[in-house]
Order: C-alpha cells, then structure tokens, then sequence
C-alpha cells in the first residue's frame, strides 16, 4: 500500500533506500479560488532523498523525466485524461536547508515558516475540470530515488542502491536510526560486504549488481526487525562484536584458522540434522516487482528432487519474503542460496583451547578430526563464547560451529544438488579395505635345548574399521599354506621351518563387519643357522707357571656348537688357514681353556 496517498495525522517518516515507487500521507490540503483550485502537500520520505524521477495520476505516468527541486512541471499532454492544463507538479528533495514553496505561499495559507526541512514532498495543484477529474482527485505516487549514503571506501556521499551501504546507514543515522559511532562500525567488513554487493553477475537478460537495496523502512518498526528486513536484499548477517557492528554479505569466505584434535579441551558434540519444523527443500516467496507496479510478486520457486527425495519425497516449502528486493533474478539467487544453506545440517559444538581464541562470529575456519571424518572441512563460527574452568585454572573457548562451503553461493543454475550430502564426511567404505603392510624376518629360538628356526611376520596399517589380520605362509616351491593364526595383534610365528628355504608369506586384515581385504604377499629366505657365528672378541692370554690361560669374550650364537683354537709358532705373516689346530673342539658354553705356554 505504499503507492497509495492517504491522510493520517500520525503517520510515521518512511526512509526511502535504492528506487522504489511509493506515496505519503497528504500533510497539507486546500482549496482557492471558490474552490476551483485544490492544493495538495504528500510528504514522501522523512530525509533528503537523490531525485523523483517520474510521476504518476491513478497509475498513469504524467511525468517521464526527473523532477528539478522546488521547480513547477507541467505534466504530459499526451496521456488520456489529459491532465496538462489542470495540474501542476513542484517536487522538494528534504534538503536542511529546504525553503517553502513559494507558489504555495502566494496562493494558500501556506506560510514561509512551512519549510518541510528534512521531508521530501511533492506539491500538486489541480484546477477543476468536471471531465479530466471525472473520477475525483488522482492518487499521486512517484518513482523515487532515495537517501544520498555515505561510502567509506572513497568517502563520498551520494545515491547508492549498495545494501552494505544502506544498513550502515541506518544503524549510524542518529534520527531514525541506531546512532552507533562511527568507533561501532567495522567499517573494514563493511567495505568488505559493499565490495561484495557491487560484483557483477550474469543474469539471463543481461548483467547486473550482485545484490541491490530498493525499499521503504517503516520507521514505526523495532530495529531489530528493520535491520532483518535489510539483510535480506543481501543475504547477510549483522554481527556485534568485540563492540563493534560487522557486516557479512552472502558470499563463501575462505577459511581463517586451521582447528583439529589438538586444539581441543573436551569432547564435540555433534548435531548431523535440522529438526523437521526446520526442515524445507524448496523456496517460495515474493519481491516488489517493478513490472508489476512495484507490488509483491510471486518469484519463481526454487526447487530441489534430490533434496525432496532425501525428505521421503515430502515437498516443503519455506516462505521467504524479500521487502528490498526488485529483481526477480536477485530474489531466485537469494532464495537458492536460503535452500543450500539450510541443507548444510552438520553442527558442531567445540570446546576449544586459547589456540581458537582469534576466531570470530561469522569466520570461516577448517576442522580435521578422523574420527568424524573431517579432513580441512569447511565450518562458519556462528556462536563464540570465553570461558573459566575448574576455577578458573583452565581458560578455553566454545565455538558453535555450522558447515558451509563455496557451493552454497555458486551462481551456476545446474549445480549437483547431491554434494551438500556427499560433503558432510570423508568416512571410509568399511567394505573397502585396504591390504595391511607385511614384513618378515627370521630367527634362531632355543626350544627344549635345541636351537631351531623362526619365521616372524610382523603386519601393519589396516583401516578404522580393521578388527583383526590373518596370516598364512608356505614353503616354495610346492608347499600348502599353513594358517599363522587370526588375531588382532601384528605379530605372527611359524616355528622350525627350514634354513636356507624360500617362503611366501600373506597376510590380510578382518573388519567386525566381516569383509576382508586382499592378501599382502612377501617372499622371504631363511638364513637361520646357515648364518656364520659372531666373531670371536675379548680374546686374551696370561702365563701362569708356565701354562697359558686363555679366555675370550662368549659368543651369543644360540646354534653355536664349539671353539676350534689354533697356533702358530711364527709371529707374523701368519693367518688363521696357514696356522695348526692346537684344541680341535672347545664345547659351549666354554670360554677359557689353559695350554703349555709357548712362543
């Protein structure tokens, strides 16, 4: 009802951001010249707005081209009635320093100290003409171009239709607004979100801005509520923070911070979906259409199979209202980006370290966890909070933390709506085992004082799901596989088996649910006792009345059978082939024996 006049002694200043077509109340009203002439005052905006761009009688545009401020145009001859000669149209931009209409002093009891400063208005004077006023006074509305707004990114102030723009308006402006300081505004993240808002963007007729702002705010609103009717042109969120308001503009922001076990003071408590009160897989909704008068008007639905399916083919519908929003292509955008948000379930509460400290509300942060299968997985902060424990000897933060990723915001109307499930983890198939890793060794045992030949299979890897491995070997070339046994250890025995042969050797890993991987093979050779003995160290001699006492270091080899000691009269150039057996046969685990002492 915005494009309709009216009369009311307690209407509210309505705040005009972008274009829009709207009315006002009639704050003032009188008729001349024995009530031939009637003179009309509609207040349109409660500030100075940036023009009026055209005029309109019962829908009819009168006037095609922009106002001049506090100049008298005479609307178009070539419109049925013919308004041109009975109607006059001033319009009056708000500025502070706004002056009366001095056409409607001269005239009326409109005084000089009627100056209307700060109000945008348009003055109408109708002369009677029974035929072109034949349905009585015309309802006047106008194309409006709306409050000049201030852009700290070249510190100009002018027209703009920039959503970022426009809420640091509001939230600023210490008249209808929330008054914050210019110190309560983040004006790095506002900058941010205008940059945002102006990218260009293909539609299926052309091209234009990302995100656009054009509506009325009824001051008679709580802010609260203003400010969730704003956000919507741009899909965003107002974020007050460290005392200071942020803004996010919809668009996928990298990762800031790296989380994983180790930042962590506590278990995650996980929330995988929505409730089904908040469960939708389709939007419908309406926008102020141009083409349809600036009314609401239905967009086209956005809608989902693959999400419907995954709901039981129940088809849901959220309802979304988009009061700022005059593109149809914009409200689709906007409504898809609705949808995909709300199908990126996953939930995490995390009680954090002080490593999470420097995160913050509306931060992208990327969380690996391998239990939950989370490799760098992509979460948006939507709750921090600082807290003591333990009386205070423990400090730490909690993140709530909601998963997001660039798909949400893509543009490409045939994207696969399939990867917002497929996204929510990276657990392995437990059907899909991978083969263990093998190794294989051998060594000499002492078993009922006999040494004998141990092949030793030692596995490793497996996946989360691996329960137990089985191994299994045999000799080359034409052995049967003997079992080493199945057991949830890595290490695996086959007793005595053959020096110098040739085994192969499997082995694979048992899941709890049953399913087993493929083998791991290793072919292995046994040394065992084929292997020469340690040398023999620590030998040395002593003569004791005219004896020589010999001792030596003990050889740890468990196959080992006996010394052989030999001599030689010479004392250099000898080696020990060209020297004579003087002990043939020095049994273990002797280490001393006492010859005739000699050169």
């Amino acid at each position: 009802g915005r494009t309709i006049q009216f009369r009311s002694p307690t209407a509210t200043r309505p705040i005009i951001y972008g274009e829009v077509k709207t009315s006002g109340p009639i704050v003032f009203l009188e008729a001349t010249n024995d009530n031939q002439d009637l003179h009309v005052v509609i207040a349109l905006a409660g500030h100075e707005i940036s023009s009026i761009q055209n005029v309109f009688f019962n829908e009819i545009e009168v006037i095609s081209s922009p106002l001049s401020d506090d100049t008298e145009t005479t609307p178009s001859s070539s419109t049925t009635p013919d308004y041109s000669a009975d109607a006059r149209i001033t319009g009056h931009f708000g500025t502070d320093d706004q002056t009366a209409d001095a056409e409607l002093v001269s005239r009326t009891d409109f005084t000089t100290n009627h100056r209307l400063r700060g109000i945008a208005y348009v003055y109408a004077r109708y002369t009677f003409d029974e035929d072109v006023f034949a349905s009585g006074i015309p309802n006047l509305s106008c194309t409006v171009r709306g409050k000049k707004l201030f852009d700290p990114r070249d510190d100009t102030t002018s027209f703009s239709q920039n959503p970022a723009l426009a809420i640091r308006d509001y939230l600023t402006n210490s008249t209808y607004g929330l008054g914050a300081t210019d110190a309560e505004i983040d004006d790095d993240s506002f900058i941010a979100a205008a940059n945002v808002c102006d990218e260009t963007v293909t539609t299926l007729s052309g091209t234009e801005a990302r995100y656009t702002i054009n509506g009325v705010v009824d001051t008679s609103k709580a802010p609260r509520a203003i400010l969730q009717d704003m956000l919507t042109s741009c899909g965003g969120q107002l974020i007050y923070s460290n005392g200071r308001f942020k803004l996010l503009a919809g668009e996928f922001r990298s990762a800031t911070k790296q989380l994983d076990e180790d930042d962590l003071r506590g278990g995650i408590t996980i929330q995988t979906k929505n409730s089904g009160q908040d469960q939708f897989n389709a939007v419908k909704g309406v926008f102020v259409n141009p083409d349809q008068n600036f009314q609401p008007t239905d967009f086209p639905s956005v809608t989902s199979a693959t999400f419907e399916s995954e709901d039981n083919n129940e088809r849901r519908f959220l309802d979304l209202t988009l009061p700022f929003t005059t593109s149809a292509s914009t409200a689709q955008r906007l409504a898809k980006q609705a949808l995909f948000r709300s199908r990126e379930q996953i939930t995490l509460s995390m009680p954090c370290n002080l490593n999470a400290f420097d995160v913050d509300v509306g931060d992208t942060v990327q969380v690996t966890n391998s239990r939950l299968g989370f490799a760098a997985k992509d979460f948006e902060c939507v709750r921090w909070n600082f807290v003591f424990e333990d009386n205070g000897q423990v400090m730490g933060v909690d993140l709530t933390l909601r998963e997001t990723s660039s798909t949400v915001y893509d543009f490409d109307p045939d994207v696969d709506e399939s990867v917002f499930s497929s996204n929510n983890t990276t657990l392995p198939n437990p059907a899909d085992i991978p083969a263990p890793g093998l190794s294989v060794t051998d060594e000499l045992r002492v078993i009922n004082e006999e040494a004998i030949s141990v092949l030793i299979a030692t596995v490793s890897g497996g996946s989360a799901f691996t329960n137990t491995f089985e191994v299994e070997a045999k000799e080359l070339p034409s052995g049967e596989f003997v079992n080493l046994g199945r057991a949830s250890g890595n290490r695996f025995e086959l007793i005595n088996v053959v020096d110098g042969a040739d085994y192969e050797v499997r082995a694979r890993a048992v899941t709890t649910f049953g399913f087993k991987s493929a083998f791991r093979t290793v072919q292995h050779q046994i040394v065992g006792k084929t292997a020469p003995p340690e040398d023999v160290t620590g030998f040395s001699g002593n003569v004791v009345a005219g004896s020589l006492v010999l001792n030596w270091t003990p050889v740890g080899d468990l196959d080992l059978s006996h010394y052989l000691l030999r001599y030689a009269s010479a004392t250099t150039g000898v080696t020990y082939q060209n020297a004579t057996t003087l002990i043939d046969k020095i049994p273990r685990p002797g280490n001393s024996i006492v010859v005739p002492a000699r050169t």
